[in-house]
């Protein structure tokens, strides 16, 4: 039952995004670059709007939006963690990557922001960003960088996905897809929860 209800609830979130048009991939993209954790349901979302053949142009609009959306999310990420600094970083990011974000960071900022907003699960998108924002990061290329980033990724997957179109609209009807959509609904709520925690709670868990 628990997995029907997950399955029935991710399917009816992918649709109700579906409904917004071009601005549904620039919220989901909002919430989950903020505080969030929706793994690959912009893929899904763009594979909703995209694969039945009929996405004309949108194809290009697509990705500006999402990458759009994920500025706005970072930046609504980044006022807290640029508040509490490094102390804000150490409840939520283990030490080792602290030092390994911080190398990167110094040398090339708004390369790094890019590259890590460019990268597919699993890569720690969210540590990469709050690790930047609390080191002090220029602002204006952290956001150029999740932006450009983010685009040109979902430029890259739109094109495969109207490529491929019939065959992942024949994946997405499969018995098999319901099990991914399980697994992904699973991972975005204990996720986010484990996120908000680790950021609000007080403790000082670490992000893997």
């Amino acid at each position: 039952m628990a997995l029907f209800v997950s399955q029935s609830f991710a399917r009816s979130l992918i649709a109700f995004f579906v409904t917004l048009g071009v601005f549904g991939p620039f919220l989901l993209e909002t919430l989950d670059c903020s505080y969030l954790y929706l793994p690959l349901a912009n893929e899904l979302l763009l594979t909703s709007l995209l694969a039945r053949g009929d996405a004309g142009a949108w194809w290009l609009l697509y990705p500006l939006m999402s990458g759009a959306g994920a500025a706005v999310g970072v930046f609504l990420l980044d006022l807290p963690a640029r508040k509490a600094g490094e102390k804000g970083l150490k409840k939520i990011v283990d030490p080792g990557k602290i030092k390994w974000f911080t190398a990167r960071l110094k040398k090339r900022a708004g390369l790094a922001v890019f590259v890590a907003s460019f990268m597919p699960p699993p890569f720690p998108f969210r540590a990469a960003i709050v690790a930047a924002s609390a080191l002090q990061t220029p602002r204006a290329p952290m956001l150029a960088g999740v932006f450009f980033g983010r685009w040109l990724r979902y430029a890259v997957e739109s094109l495969l996905i109207i490529y491929f179109g019939r065959r992942l609209v024949a994946a997405m009807d499969s018995r098999a897809f319901d099990y991914v959509v399980y697994g992904l609904t699973a991972v975005a709520v204990v996720g986010s929860l484990v996120f908000i925690r680790k950021w609000f709670g007080g403790s000082k868990p670490k992000v893997k």
